[in-house]
């Protein structure tokens, strides 16, 4: 494995090293001298997006995890073998393990002592390494397991985040709009050559990383089941499918959706906008920050005014979330009964262009600032994070690694003002928010309020 870039971060003291085999397989190795845990992911290029690429029914990602976590293969060759060897005694230490699927990646991961480092590796690479004469032999059990827990899903009817998913994002981002477990009728029309299809492509050296977090650097063992594993996925014949992500720019819309076990209105505020990865300079850390503060302020704000003087809601709360390939949703979210609904929104409208001025520039809200930026400043011990590695591992994977430089981002951290912070909120609002209603009554009831709003008469005439 060739070194081909390296890490570290100020705050945690964690050093990652990022390696490359002659494969293509990344390896990344985040060095933390100050946890005894063992935390190894492998994660897969090949989440539901690539099914319509690849021209295999919805929810063939999701059944070839379920194939090949869990069941028996060239290393563990029983049930029994596979549960047997994650369990601990008093000479070795246990491990837990899973898999998941997303719309983007494959995750195979366990979690445990450093003392069980090696059995971890050989555990999760065996999981990856799946003998194709045994798609046969397993696909109908867990075809069975899988439409089980479709069934156990609401209807997409009924399901609020579906139906979220749906509405916000346009047929430009379909794969984006639909359940990973794909529906009934597609679970059944997988069969083994589609399973076999999206293995042989997806799985390839060159589509995949590792992610290790360890006290220690790598040993020469644990290299050697790394090289093993990039050799047995030695790209072949299919070619690598790729990614073509898009930005996402939405128009203003507000989406109602009628939840019938709902007792309240929920509704969500939603600010879409293009992420920057690349940190290069000053500016680039300075805009990072004041997106960070945003959400404090938002929170703050959000709390002191709408729940504490207004009495309009329990709980109130900042978005702050990735979406898509390079999006962040970032605003609002709360709850509220019918009857205050106006009112509601008549104070949102306030805080947002009235009261985050009026707070920002008054004394108890310097002070406010000042101890927020202390907090970022000045920085205490972290908590182990099991998943640091892996979050770097996708980084890399979709090619949006960045250095993440703590002194310039706490340099850029002093500069922010109230005044600076007051005029990112003020550009930043005007971004054309799309707000999500989900409430137990009628779209009519909610829209009939909503239109004579100001914020809808704001941004409709966009």
């Amino acid at each position: 494995m060739r070194k081909i870039d390296s890490y570290y971060y100020y705050v945690s003291k964690i050093r990652t090293n990022i390696y490359e085999t002659k494969e293509g397989l990344r390896v990344i190795e985040s060095v933390n001298k100050n946890t005894v845990e063992y935390d190894f992911s492998i994660v897969v290029n090949g989440g539901t997006y690539f099914e319509d690429i690849l021209n295999v029914p919805q929810g063939t990602a999701h059944l070839l995890e379920h194939l090949i976590f869990g069941n028996p293969n060239s290393f563990l060759k029983t049930k029994n073998a596979l549960s047997e060897y994650k369990m601990g005694s008093k000479k070795r230490a246990s491990f837990y393990s899973n898999a998941s699927t997303t719309h983007l990646f494959l995750y195979f991961f366990a979690h445990g002592h450093e003392n069980a480092k090696l059995r971890i590796l050989k555990f999760i690479t065996s999981q990856v390494l799946f003998p194709e004469k045994n798609i046969s032999k397993y696909l109908e059990k867990e075809r069975s397991i899988v439409i089980a827990e479709k069934n156990q899903r609401k209807k997409d009817e009924k399901w609020s985040w579906l139906q979220y998913m749906k509405k916000v994002f346009g047929e430009e981002f379909k794969n984006f709009r639909r359940d990973v477990l794909g529906e009934i009728e597609s679970i059944e029309a997988i069969t083994k050559d589609d399973i076999l299809k999206y293995y042989q492509h997806i799985f390839r050296a060159d589509n995949m990383a590792v992610a290790v977090q360890t006290s220690k650097p790598l040993s020469t063992t644990e290299k050697k089941v790394i090289r093993d594993l990039s050799v047995a996925l030695k790209p072949k014949k299919p070619e690598k499918p790729n990614k073509t992500p898009k930005n996402f720019i939405p128009k203003y819309a507000n989406h109602t959706f009628k939840n019938e076990n709902a007792r309240d209105i929920f509704m969500s505020i939603n600010y879409f906008y293009t992420l920057k990865f690349d940190l290069e300079t000053e500016e680039d850390y300075l805009n990072d920050r004041l997106y960070l503060f945003l959400t404090d302020l938002i929170n703050k704000v959000s709390y002191d005014y709408i729940r504490e003087q207004k009495h309009l809601t329990y709980s109130i709360s900042g978005i702050n979330e990735n979406v898509l390939f390079n999006t962040k949703n970032r605003g609002i979210t709360l709850s509220f009964s019918f009857e205050n609904f106006e009112e509601v929104l008549d104070s949102l409208y306030e805080m947002i262009y009235v009261e985050f001025e009026k707070f920002l520039m008054s004394k108890r809200g310097k002070r406010w600032l000042d101890n927020i930026l202390s907090y970022y400043i000045y920085k205490t011990n972290q908590k182990h994070d099991p998943d640091y590695a892996e979050y770097i591992a996708v980084e890399v994977l979709d090619n949006k690694f960045s250095k993440f430089d703590y002194r310039i981002a706490k340099k850029a951290a002093k500069s922010i003002t109230p005044e600076k912070l007051l005029d990112f909120a003020k550009k930043f609002f005007e971004i054309e928010p799309i707000f999500w209603i989900n409430s137990p009554y009628e779209d009519e009831e909610i829209l009939k309020v909503f239109e004579n709003h100001k914020f809808h008469k704001k941004f409709k005439s966009r």
